[in-house]
């Protein structure tokens, strides 16, 4: 019997890197991953939730820092979206690259592995956070708690 996955998984970066492709996955576009957390906690994903303060920005891919570990995330589908939004005349509404270093942006996205076999998230979606400071400060516990609350008590209901 398949198990269900989750839409995104919230997660901390350093999760991630214990995170391994399931075995009938190609590991690029549309991998499933499983990651053990312990207590019997297995979690079937594509997606990721991250959030985290930028450390570095090229244009086209920015790495994300929450604290755990560094996560790279590709921006070019997220800024294949932002071409396709209205424009006005007058003033940018959306900047090519808007994230620059030191803000908090949440990510979320597929987790993928690249030619070098590193884990990288292509970005769907990225919400600047910089000027809510309490998503920050309450990230790594909202991270915990569903961990602990939805994705350990949904595990053991699919036992």
């Amino acid at each position: 019997m398949s198990r269900p996955e989750l839409h995104a998984l919230k997660l901390h970066a350093g999760h991630i890197y214990s995170a391994v492709v399931d075995p009938d996955s190609s590991g690029g576009r549309g991998s499933r991953w499983t990651l053990e957390l312990g207590n019997s906690e297995t979690l079937h994903f594509s997606r990721v939730w991250l959030q985290g303060l930028v450390v570095e920005s090229d244009g086209t891919s920015i790495s994300l820092d929450d604290g755990t570990g560094v996560v790279a995330v590709d921006l070019r589908k997220y800024h294949k979206f932002l071409q396709k939004m209205p424009r006005d005349s007058s003033t940018e509404l959306y900047p090519r690259c808007p994230f620059h270093v030191g803000m908090y942006v949440l990510v979320i996205g597929n987790l993928l592995v690249d030619s070098a076999s590193k884990l990288y998230v292509k970005a769907e979606k990225v919400r600047d956070y910089t000027t809510q400071p309490n998503m920050e400060a309450t990230w790594f516990l909202e991270v915990i708690r569903i961990h602990t609350r939805v994705y350990a008590v949904r595990q053991k209901a699919l036992q």
